[in-house]
């Protein structure tokens, strides 16, 4: 084998080895029919989850109430996000207090309380990962 041959071998094999991706499904629950765009995003670290900065949106239409997306996620520990947008304005809105206006979820979140960091809302995706769900609440 040559050195050039060897070389791109040797480059490929490490690229794949930090690049290792899942194909796993989303499922949101409790989103309206009809009742605009659920947006899903992906934080794959706690600065870009604190800075609202995901790494990664979906966008998926609701034709029932549960709405599944199947997405290619990098392996590791992510938070997922959603909301379902009403008034088709691309973002969420929220009242005077911050509060959400709109129907919203996060991974590992019962729709009590104030939702926590990072940290306590990651999501673990390794080989074994099949399904993601997260419910969808009105605050």
């Amino acid at each position: 084998m040559s050195k050039l041959a060897m070389i791109s071998v040797l480059l490929f094999v490490s690229a794949s080895a930090f690049s290792q991706t899942k194909t796993v499904e989303i499922e949101i629950h409790n989103a309206v029919k009809n009742g605009g765009t659920v947006y899903i995003s992906v934080s794959q670290t706690a600065e870009a989850y604190k800075n609202r900065t995901p790494d990664k949106v979906f966008r998926a239409t609701p034709t029932e109430s549960i709405v599944r997306k199947e997405v290619t996620l990098p392996m590791g520990n992510c938070v997922i996000n959603a909301f379902q947008d009403r008034n088709a304005n691309e973002k969420c809105d929220s009242n005077f207090f911050g509060m959400p206006k709109e129907p919203v979820g996060i991974s590992r979140w019962d729709g009590s309380g104030i939702p926590g960091n990072f940290e306590k809302h990651k999501v673990r995706i390794d080989e074994k990962t099949q399904k993601i769900t997260v419910n969808l609440y009105e605050l």
